[in-house]
């Protein structure tokens, strides 16, 4: 095994531990008791749990919000209280979050904060699951019936989805007794309400400024929390932020679908060109890590097969026409297919969940990676057909064209010794110098090869060195 592949495989190592002992370790307060966990402290029991969900409903989010929930489980603390200002997200995600908050041992509290966010889609839902459903003032909630991308009668698969999902708001609003019937339709009719409205109707429980207004707001109401009655003293309780993990953190940023194309473009692209180039190392190493979290990010996002089959066939077409060297058929189906590949990625084919949050690539971003991906092409062609179109020099005749300088006295007739790449060579002059010879010293210039010796003649005819005889 050589040293270079020897430190690629230690490189995709060092890889694969950061991407599975992450996962692991930010997993460990929601099911390892340490010794810490064991034995809850008065001051943990005084503290409420803060989580800020700032974005899409992934299942990083879900990840994040169940690890809090189990942590404040562990430590017996007072609850959990989820900040949620969202869009939307993936169905299998909120319904996740919906059974950690259903099956919490601790109060959970939903607040929809601050002035100006939302829980749309997926998010009101999370906030009919918890125990406690508040508001800021100038929020809203609700709008949970996106249509499908290009159609106007999706047809049966939505009527099912449909179905499905005001099932389960109806469930979810009756549990915590507030009003099944707007939450049906928030489903159906894609009803959108503000947080005064939601207080009025019934869907929430209460509207508060901020955390500790919220807090005074909620202190001496009782609810049921794991089937038994639970009276909330959060009064005199200091509040705990629960960040996410660094892991956390990153997947978050790239469970975008701008991002995904961008890694995936630029993996496939440097794994080429270290299988182009064995020992580079660097663009392997960085192609391997921008792939694998490029498939990371796809996992986050409802993505299309059919867009990443196009990508894979964009790859393909580009191998193929990497061996014919010239830019052809195969160079202009693999830009088509990569194209056409970003563009379907992330567009659905089939009538999306009523919860399903749509997502696609920006136009600038398919553009910007279409261009690289040509130029890439076109680069990487030039250099294999301009290799393949190079004379194959190998042993002595390498030597052609090289200067060096003479040892010995050289002539036509006799043969004498120059030192070319510091390596000592029997040599002569070119016959059409004649009588002519040059002296020991003199710069010298390799312009044939005959059998083992090389012909020579002066760097420069002119030159003091050269004389007749």
């Amino acid at each position: 095994m050589t040293r270079s592949s020897t430190r690629r495989g230690f490189y995709v190592l060092l890889l694969l531990l950061g991407l599975g002992v992450g996962p692991l370790a930010s997993s460990l307060p929601a099911s390892v008791a340490s010794a810490e966990t064991l034995r809850p402290t008065l001051q943990s029991q005084r503290l409420l749990y803060v989580v800020n969900v700032n974005g899409a409903i992934t299942p990083i989010a879900a990840h994040y919000i169940t690890r809090a929930i189990k942590l404040a489980e562990n430590e017996q603390a007072a609850g959990v209280l989820i900040q949620l200002d969202t869009p939307g997200g993936l169905d299998s995600a909120m319904r996740d979050i919906t059974q950690s908050l259903l099956a919490a041992r601790v109060p959970t509290i939903v607040y929809v904060a601050p002035p100006g966010a939302r829980a749309a889609s997926a998010g009101m839902f999370v906030t009919l699951a918890a125990h406690i459903a508040a508001m800021a003032p100038g929020t809203n909630i609700g709008a949970a019936h996106p249509v499908a991308i290009g159609q106007e009668n999706a047809g049966t698969p939505l009527i099912k989805a449909t179905e499905d999902a005001a099932a389960l708001a109806r469930s979810l609003a009756t549990t915590y007794g507030r009003n099944p019937t707007w939450a049906e339709q928030a489903v159906r009719d894609s009803v959108a309400i503000t947080a005064e409205e939601a207080l009025d109707q019934r869907v929430i429980d209460l509207i508060a400024t901020d955390i500790t207004d919220l807090m005074q707001r909620i202190d001496g109401r009782t609810v049921q929390v794991a089937g038994q009655p639970l009276t909330l003293r959060l009064t005199a309780l200091a509040t705990k932020n629960i960040p996410m993990t660094w892991l956390e953190q990153l997947l978050s940023i790239v469970a975008n679908p701008n991002i995904a194309l961008i890694l995936m473009s630029i993996g496939t692209l440097g794994l080429f060109a270290e299988l182009q180039h064995p020992g580079t190392v660097l663009p392997g190493v960085l192609g391997g890590a921008a792939l694998v979290l490029g498939l990371v990010s796809l996992g986050n996002l409802p993505f299309n097969w059919a867009g990443l089959a196009l990508l894979a066939l964009a790859v393909i077409l580009l191998i193929a026409e990497i061996a014919i060297a010239g830019f052809g058929v195969f160079g202009i189906g693999s830009i088509i297919a990569f194209v056409l590949g970003a563009i379907l990625l992330f567009l659905p084919l089939t009538p999306p969940s009523p919860l399903q949050m749509t997502v696609a690539v920006h136009p600038l971003v398919i553009a910007s990676m279409a261009a690289t991906f040509t130029a890439f092409i076109l680069i990487v062609v030039r250099g294999v057909t301009g290799a393949r179109k190079a004379p194959l020099v190998t042993g002595i005749e390498r030597l052609v064209g090289l200067p060096g300088i003479a040892l010995t006295v050289l002539n036509a007739k006799t043969i004498g010794q120059v030192r070319i790449a510091n390596e000592d060579w029997s040599a002569t002059l070119q016959s059409h110098y004649g009588d002519s010879s040059i002296a020991a010293g003199v710069q010298v210039q390799v312009t044939a090869v005959r059998g083992v010796t090389l012909l020579v003649q002066p760097t420069s005819i002119t030159a003091p060195e050269a004389k007749g005889t």
